[in-house]
């Protein structure tokens, strides 16, 4: 899932570059945030296995 995730954020983030080279700021301004959703969503699920003790 959370390999899911990243790579759909990958995906949005490109998408994001390509509506920032061609100045569609309304496009801009919906995948900007649909990023770092997907980005934070993928290291909320990240299982990091278990803390040192």
């Amino acid at each position: 899932m959370t390999a899911g995730l990243f790579v759909a954020a990958v995906v949005v983030a490109v998408g994001d570059w390509i509506a920032v080279a061609q100045r569609r700021f309304r496009v801009e301004r919906v995948l900007k945030p649909a990023t770092l959703l997907l980005l934070v969503l993928a290291a909320a699920g990240a299982d990091l296995g278990a803390g040192q003790s």
